[in-house]
């Protein structure tokens, strides 16, 4: 059985109600040193309240798709795939920080086995939860795995989503809510063993 993360109130009430995003994202747009146009005194306080409840989102998301990647991903990894630095993620702009996880709802990284890289993605949006991977030979510049691998499919390079991913999408119903983990939990595994597969298939070209 999946140990499956709670998902916390602020991120279901931001996935639910298409009132509570809008207001959200426009607290979070405006620029930290600065204040609404327009804001009166009397409207200060409101305006913290609010400003920090949109702030304990953003953050409140990163660290439950950090804990649906490990759910989902993490602990299946054999020892053999070494992680990215994390420097290396942040200066590549990978979802790993808190401003990169919101902005793309998802949390990606990757890890070696040289030369092949093996990347790994959650997202999670109003009605829908996915998982993603896609093996590569960094020396060559290859994906190794270019076709539909059932329940993932493939989205070729150049795709408007998802470009160059193996994608498993899973309906949130109802929405502010997750799906059965288990059902991506046991993908991600058959994932893994397909990686696995093609490395080593790779290796005796």
């Amino acid at each position: 059985m999946t140990d499956e993360p709670k998902m916390p109130a602020t991120v279901a009430a931001f996935l639910d109600s298409p009132a509570v995003r809008t207001a959200v994202e426009a607290l979070l747009a405006m620029e930290a040193g600065a204040l609404p146009p327009g804001l009166e005194w009397d409207e200060l306080d409101t305006y913290y309240l609010a400003r920090g409840g949109a702030e304990l989102t953003r953050h409140d998301m990163a660290h439950f798709l950090r804990l649906l990647w490990r759910t989902i991903w993490g602990r299946r990894l054999g020892p053999h795939w070494r992680p990215a630095p994390l420097e290396e993620l942040v200066d590549e702009e990978y979802a790993v920080t808190p401003e990169v996880i919101w902005a793309e709802k998802s949390f990606t990284t990757y890890h070696y086995q040289e030369p092949y890289v093996l990347y790994t993605d959650v997202r999670l949006g109003p009605s829908a939860l996915s998982i993603a991977f896609s093996i590569e030979d960094d020396d060559a510049d290859e994906t190794l795995i270019e076709r539909h691998f059932p329940p993932f499919r493939w989205s070729a390079p150049g795709s408007r989503e998802w470009s160059g991913w193996l994608v498993l999408q899973v309906p949130c119903e109802p929405r502010g809510t997750l799906p059965p983990l288990a059902i991506l939990v046991e993908a991600a595994a058959a994932a893994y063993a397909a990686a696995e597969e093609a490395v080593a298939a790779h290796r005796l070209r």
